[in-house]
Parts: structure tokens; sequence; C-alpha cells
């Protein structure tokens, strides 16, 4: 009895119920009197990618799509000299003619190949215009395309006549799935990156592969839309961040 006595001494003072709580494992775990009534870290409710796209970005975008196949239709009527005359090639580039970066982008070998970019062309332009701006699209569009469409022609040994939106295409798709990896902070960063991989595995990921296709315009806009979209976000950071709601 006495051994017994000594031990229930040496513990201490019993804290009040009102400092104790029970864990569904069933353990016992204290918390201090000050901390009982502590607020909770707020959550981020809302972010800038949670309101809705703008109508009109797929409008223009829709527009975009139309003017490429309006180009397509009346450069390919005109029979090959409509491919030599509008399609990206290195030494025309490079001796001048440097409208064939922004043409080839506009020209398509025909009604298929024009239908398959506007898909994804449409799909990305009014995401990154209703989102990030028209001005920031405008950009993409006017400098960083052409740029990735002149860059393509230097993976090819042989000279070749480039053309489509395809390189565009995985350009923007690039930019918008590194943007949304930085402005939808409400999910965690391995989660925000997992869905841009699943993305860009269903969506950009060839199906099949065709001698026709440039995939290296394919690889070379997706490389170069990496960097970038973090570019872009760093530059809009504080307008992104206005627009998030915690509670």
């Amino acid at each position: 009895m006495t051994s017994d006595n000594s031990n229930s001494s040496s513990r201490g003072p019993v804290p009040n119920d009102s400092t104790r709580t029970h864990e569904p494992s069933g353990f016992e775990v204290l918390i201090p009197e000050e901390l009982r009534d502590y607020p909770e870290p707020p959550k981020l409710m809302a972010t800038l990618l949670h309101r809705p796209p703008d109508a009109w970005a797929f409008r223009l975008a829709l527009l975009l799509c139309l003017i490429a196949g309006v180009f397509t239709f009346f450069a390919q009527g005109r029979g090959p000299e409509g491919a030599d005359v509008f399609a990206a090639e290195l030494s025309k580039i490079q001796s001048g003619e440097v409208w064939r970066a922004w043409t080839s982008i506009l020209l398509h070998a025909d009604f298929a190949h024009w239908l398959a970019n506007s898909l994804g062309l449409m799909f990305f332009s009014g995401m990154l215009i209703s989102y990030y701006g028209l001005p920031t699209y405008a950009l993409l569009l006017l400098v960083a395309g052409p740029f990735v469409q002149y860059l393509t022609l230097f993976t090819y040994r042989n000279p070749v006549h480039l053309m489509g939106a395809s390189g565009v295409v995985y350009l923007f798709g690039a930019v918008w799935l590194t943007l949304y990896v930085f402005t939808e902070r409400g999910k965690r960063v391995f989660s925000r990156i997992l869905r841009a991989a699943g993305i860009s595995l269903v969506v950009l990921a060839p199906s099949e592969f065709k001698p026709a296709v440039s995939y290296e315009a394919h690889l070379l806009g997706f490389l170069v839309g990496i960097p970038l979209g973090i570019v872009i976000y760093l530059l809009q950071r504080r307008s992104i961040l206005t627009h998030e709601r915690w509670q």
C-alpha cells in the first residue's frame, strides 16, 4: 500500500476535464488551457480558376481557327505553289522571307489536319485569354509561336516545308498546365503536378505516329511553354493572388 501511494503522488496533479480530450484511437491527449479555443488556420476556398471562363474568349479563339481554315482553303487551292509560298522553310526564312514563321501557323495540309489542330487551339486559347488576358495570349501567339516554328526547322537535316499550328497548340498547352500548377494553390503541389501530367498524357500525347507529323514541333512547343508559363505567373502573381478567397 505504501508503494502504491508513493507511485501515485509522483505523477503530479491530474488535469481538469476541461484540458483533456480523447482521440479516436483511445489515447488521451492533453490540450493546454490557453489553446483550447485557438482558431483554425484559414483555408483557401477559391482561386482565379474557380470562376467560369469568358464566352467571348472562346468566340475569339473560334475566329482564329476559322481564319486558319479559310487561309488553308485558299492556299491549298493554289496547289503546291500555295505551300511553297506560305510554309516555313529554314533557308527561305534566313534569306529574308520571315513572314513564313507566321503564315505557316495558319497553313495546314488538309481539312483533317486543320480540324485536329483547331480543337486544341480553341480550347487552350480560350482558357488562356479568359484567365491570363488577351495581351499575354497575343504575345504567345505572335512571338513565341513563330519562334517555335523557326526553332523546329533546325531539328531536320534535310529541307522541309513546315506547316500547321500543332507546335503552337503544345506551346499553349504547356503554358496553361504550368499556370494551373502555380495558380490552383488550394490543392497540394503533388496533386496539381499529377493532374497536369495526367492531362498532358491524355490530351497531348500522340495516340499513333505518322511520318508526316512534326513531333519535333510538339516537343519543342511543350518545352518552350513550361518556362514561359513560369514567367507569366511571376509577372502576374499579384493579380492572380487578388482572386483568392480565404475562409
